[in-house]
């Protein structure tokens, strides 16, 4: 996933959220949140499928959120997530040579 990112030079613009929108304008940051939210959108169902925890919160995307049984939607909340890349083509073309 890092080689990706610094290959593509993709990264999320917006979030929507003054501070992290803020923060986003930071290459460092920029670098470090993109990885982070690939990770927890590649792992994110099995985080919180397996999730057990009697007073814990977890929040996940929506389109984990919905995968759920309901039992288990008690302690999670989902934040929707729109993902905006910033060279789409350049994203695209990176994909379709290497996969």
């Amino acid at each position: 996933i890092l080689i990706l990112i610094f290959l593509t030079k993709n990264f999320i613009l917006s979030i929507r959220i003054p501070l992290f929108d803020e923060l986003l304008t930071y290459t460092f940051f920029k670098y470090f949140f993109v990885i982070f939210c690939l990770l927890v959108l590649i792992n994110g169902s099995n985080f919180a499928k397996n999730s057990n925890f009697i007073f814990s919160e977890i929040v996940t995307s929506e389109k984990d959120y919905l995968r759920l049984d309901n039992s288990k939607k008690k302690n999670i909340k989902f934040i929707k997530v729109d993902l905006k890349i910033s060279n789409q083509k350049k994203f695209e073309s990176f994909l379709n040579k290497n996969l």
